[in-house]
């Protein structure tokens, strides 16, 4: 069953891990999903596909696209796209980018809808 977190405020150099119920920001450690100033988002601990507008955004697709990346650019990212994530502890996540922070906003964070599959798939050394 798939927990759904909407609103996730992502700040610069800080990360989440899909773990977590609710994944919330943190500052230190690796993580699942990590927002660097740049902006960009990697991850220490799987691999994300971006997928392709005509691509239905469901655990399936997730399993099924191998297009992986271990750092996807935001600039190439359109607002409400859908980001797949396969950790390594076997969990998948649907990610929607809702977009970057006000130029006017005194702290730089990401926007971030999530949906977790925890166990969804087998783990990797």
């Amino acid at each position: 069953m798939p927990e759904t977190y909407e609103g996730i405020e992502l700040p610069a150099s800080y990360h989440l891990n899909l773990k977590d119920e609710p994944p919330r920001p943190e500052s230190d450690g690796d993580g699942d999903i990590e927002y660097v100033s740049g902006p960009y988002l990697e991850t220490d601990n799987g691999r994300f596909v971006l997928l392709q507008p005509n691509e239905e955004p469901t655990l399936g697709t997730c399993r099924e696209v191998t297009r992986y990346a271990e750092s996807i650019y935001l600039e190439d990212v359109a607002e409400g796209a859908n980001i797949c994530l396969e950790t390594t502890a076997g969990h998948i996540a649907l990610i929607t980018y809702q977009g970057v922070s006000p130029q006017s906003d005194p702290s730089s964070y990401i926007a971030l809808d999530i949906t977790v599959w925890r166990n969804a798939t087998t783990a990797q050394p």
